[in-house]
C-alpha cells in the first residue's frame, strides 16, 4: 500500500476548537508531536506552570459546591423517604409486624 501523501508537501494537524482566557487548549500546541504520551506529558508540565489565580480558586469553589449539594441529597433523601412513608403509609400500624416477618 502506498503512501497517498508527496514528500514535498507540508503535514497539516488537527486543530481542535475550544480554550479561552481560563482553559488554554493544550492540544493544539503539542499536536505535532507524535507520540501521544510525550504529548500528554508536555501538556500537563505547562498546566502544572501556571501560577496560582482565581480559575483555581473557582474551580475548588464550584467542586466544594457540587460535593456539598450531592452529599446533601444523599443525606436528605434518607429523612425524605422515612417522612413520605409516614404521611403515605395506608396500613395500619400493627401490620406492620406482620411485614418484618
Amino acid at each position: 500500500m502506498e503512501n497517498s501523501m508527496d514528500a514535498t508537501s507540508p503535514m497539516t494537524y488537527e486543530r481542535t476548537y475550544g480554550g479561552n482566557r481560563a482553559f488554554h487548549n493544550f492540544f493544539n500546541d503539542f499536536n505535532h508531536i507524535q507520540d501521544p504520551n510525550l504529548r500528554r506529558r508536555l501538556a500537563l508540565s505547562e498546566i502544572d506552570k501556571i501560577p496560582f489565580g482565581l480559575y483555581h480558586v473557582r474551580a475548588v469553589v464550584v467542586a466544594g459546591i457540587g460535593f456539598f449539594l450531592d452529599s446533601y441529597d444523599i443525606f436528605a433523601i434518607n429523612l425524605v423517604t422515612t417522612l413520605l412513608g409516614v404521611v403515605f403509609w395506608q396500613a395500619h400500624p400493627d401490620d406492620l409486624d406482620s411485614l418484618e416477618a
